[in-house]
């Protein structure tokens, strides 16, 4: 009797033993932050095989990549052109004799984290397009002179830029010799969250009178996204936020591929440093590592979690890579609804430019940031 206790005591272990094993998942996902696809939970993950005795980078494949998205973070290899329109100009009867001035505002709502600068060119336009029917496809390279009448050239950061127009153009149109379709800006490189907007015409004349004309008409076009190596994003962006103007990189992860109830054994957030900025290179300063409570895909209104931050490291100008075990941080996100990501914060302002931004834009996303988990489930049926 005792003997067949002990054998089905035995039995019963060895069928604990299979379920356990059956239910346990070693492999390291490596959730893809560009693969936030919304409506669409779990795409991001991918088994890859069995885990190694110790946790290598090499067993982290990359996620492949969904077609016919668009990456935000590759939008400094998009095109965009701003088309405008001064049919004011005839209804001016004195000839302007000194100079015309273009003016554009750049406004971004998010940091072109790709470029130092941004070259704005004009050309002109040599044929009629309607602001509400016109696209990138249908404005067609022979709609426009080849050779730009005129550039400008901004710094990072700057917000206003203008153009010297030849006045002998400007006179053309306004007494109609020449038709006025106006000009094309083309913008290189395009920031993440920039826009152009309120183009206005100055002249101004030698007996000192200036006359000021906003835009009858205006509209952005970009070219549009295609190819399989464009996936829905971001991967990461970054502004500047909240009172002490701190630098917050903001990177999206579909935390919802991690299936509920998972214990993680081993979480590894990585992210190559691409820009230290010259006010960080003088001395190390202190990085803070936070979830990120918003889901939307806006960094202006993503904000981190309010309590203190989970990570705190230092960075100097000899970083060039992020590595960060965000382990108890990551089952915390897993047991509780509402994250999405995370928020890395840096110290300095806005006035002395102080920042830190990471690789992002590689369409093949090997340098861009990571989150590697190891994680189990716990047996079937409890």
């Amino acid at each position: 009797m005792k003997l067949q206790c002990k054998t089905k005591l035995a039995g019963i272990h060895v069928f604990l033993m299979v379920l356990l094993a059956g239910c346990s998942n070693d492999s390291p996902l490596d959730i893809n932050s560009a693969l936030v696809i919304p409506g669409q939970r779990g795409l991001a993950a991918q088994q890859l095989g069995p885990a190694p005795a110790a946790l290598d980078s090499v067993a982290a494949k990359a996620i492949p990549i969904a077609a016919n998205y668009l990456l935000v973070a590759n939008l400094d290899e998009i095109q965009s052109r701003v088309l405008i329109k001064f049919d004011t100009l005839a209804s001016l009867s004195t000839p302007i004799d000194s100079t015309a001035k273009l003016f554009v505002n750049v406004t971004r709502n998010a940091n072109d984290i790709n470029s130092t600068y941004i070259l704005l060119q004009a050309y002109k336009v040599t044929a009629a397009w309607d602001e509400k029917t016109v696209s990138w496809d249908n404005f067609t390279p022979d709609k426009f002179d080849p050779q730009p009448i005129a550039t400008s050239l901004g710094s990072r950061g700057a917000t206003a830029y203008s153009f010297t127009i030849d006045t002998s153009l400007v006179n053309a149109w306004r007494r109609q010799p020449q038709s006025n379709y106006g000009l094309l800006i083309d913008v290189l490189p395009l920031g993440v969250g920039m826009e152009i907007s309120k183009p206005r015409l100055q002249l101004n004349f030698k007996n000192k009178n200036v006359i000021t004309q906003a835009a009858s008409s205006d509209t952005l076009i970009f070219r549009p996204a295609s190819g399989p190596d464009l996936v829905n994003g971001p991967v990461y962006v970054g502004n500047y936020v909240g009172q002490e103007k701190k630098y917050q990189s903001t990177f999206y992860f579909n935390l919802d591929s991690i299936p509920k109830g998972a214990t993680i054994n081993r979480a590894i957030f990585k992210a190559q440093i691409d820009t230290l900025s010259s006010a960080l290179q003088r001395s190390p300063v202190t990085l803070e590592f936070f979830l990120l409570k918003e889901p939307q895909l806006n960094p202006v209104s993503a904000r981190a979690d309010s309590a203190a931050p989970y990570v705190l490291s230092l960075a100097n100008k000899t970083t060039s890579q992020l590595e960060y075990t965000v382990t108890d941080m990551l089952q915390y996100a897993v047991n509780n609804e509402g994250w999405h990501g995370f928020v890395l914060q840096s110290p300095g302002t806005l006035l002395d430019r102080s920042y830190v931004t990471f690789y992002s834009r590689e369409t093949d996303l090997t340098r861009a940031p990571q989150l590697l988990v190891y994680y189990s489930l716990p047996p079937q049926g409890r």
